[in-house]
């Protein structure tokens, strides 16, 4: 037999078909296995992690004592506010022509009202409502039970005529305080040029005019409040006896019974009132007549005297 003759090849047996069925089963099963255990672990971290969290959320026993504290304190302030801090006495100063019952009556305000939670604003506007010779009303506390009305009053009212031949007292600012008889107006500043239409005491004073003239009243308004206020704070009030607030606007007042002083129109009034000083400081006593200050001629005042 020769030496190189070739051997048949032997090959590997096969293995049964149903062997390979299972062990493909078996690592199918492994493999869902090894998902499921990845699944589960994913799972408990995220729980994990959640759990965390909540712990890092939970209330410190420091911070937890602070909110008690504050919740304390507020409940001692409210306490406090039901329970202390009541009014207890209520002063007034400041009021000539009302008495110190009428204020406090006035403004609102009781024995007995919490003084923390009462409105200083609205107790300073009853006041000035019901009360019209009442200019400003400044309300202060004083603890623990005590409250401080102190009124200021207007210096000076004006007498003005209605359309009823009655005559009615106002302030500067235009309110109505009240009505007066003839012989009360003497000792008050005249206002003429107008009349009062439909008068209520405590209330803005409206000029009298026919239909479709009423932006010319409130112009005679306006320029009335603007010379009545702009007299006060040139401290000439002592002095003049009537003022006249034409239609025209060409405002002119009477300086005691020796100067008529005509000021045009409200522009400049204060430069005009202080002009007017000077003016008189240059005259003699005996001397009297007009003190033209509309400069409508030139800048400078025209002095004509009586004849």
């Amino acid at each position: 037999m020769e030496q190189n003759e070739r051997r048949p090849e032997r090959r590997p047996p096969r293995r049964p078909p149903e062997r390979n069925s299972r062990a493909a089963q078996a690592a199918e099963q492994r493999r869902r296995d090894r998902r499921e255990r990845e699944r589960l672990d994913t799972l408990r971290e995220k729980q994990r992690r959640k759990a965390k969290h909540r712990t890092r959320r939970r209330i410190s026993p420091t911070a937890l004592k602070r909110i008690l504290i504050m919740a304390a304190v507020v409940a001692a302030f409210v306490l406090s506010m039901v329970i202390f801090f009541r009014v207890r006495d209520i002063q007034v100063t400041g009021s000539t022509y009302y008495t110190a019952e009428e204020v406090i009556a006035a403004c609102g305000i009781t024995k007995g009202d919490n003084l923390l939670t009462i409105s200083r604003g609205r107790a300073a506007g009853s006041v000035m409502a019901a009360l019209p010779y009442v200019k400003t009303v400044q309300v202060t506390r004083h603890l623990p039970d005590t409250l401080e009305l102190t009124v200021t009053e207007y210096d000076v009212t004006y007498a003005v005529q209605d359309t009823s031949d009655g005559y009615w007292l106002v302030t500067s600012d235009g309110k109505i305080t009240e009505q007066t008889d003839d012989k009360a107006v003497k000792s008050h500043i005249l206002v003429s040029g107008f009349r009062i239409a439909s008068p209520v005491i405590g209330e803005q004073l409206s000029v009298a005019v026919t239909e479709g003239q009423e932006a010319a009243g409130e112009g005679q308004l306006a320029a009335m409040t603007s010379l009545l206020q702009e007299l006060e704070k040139s401290d000439l009030t002592k002095q003049v006896v009537s003022v006249d607030i034409p239609a025209s606007y060409e405002l002119a007042f009477w300086y005691g019974s020796q100067y008529y002083v005509k000021l045009g129109n409200k522009d400049d009034l204060p430069y005009k009132l202080e002009y007017l000083k000077e003016v008189l400081k240059n005259l003699e006593d005996y001397q009297s007549g007009t003190i033209d200050l509309s400069f409508s001629e030139g800048s400078e005042a025209r002095f004509t005297p009586n004849k």
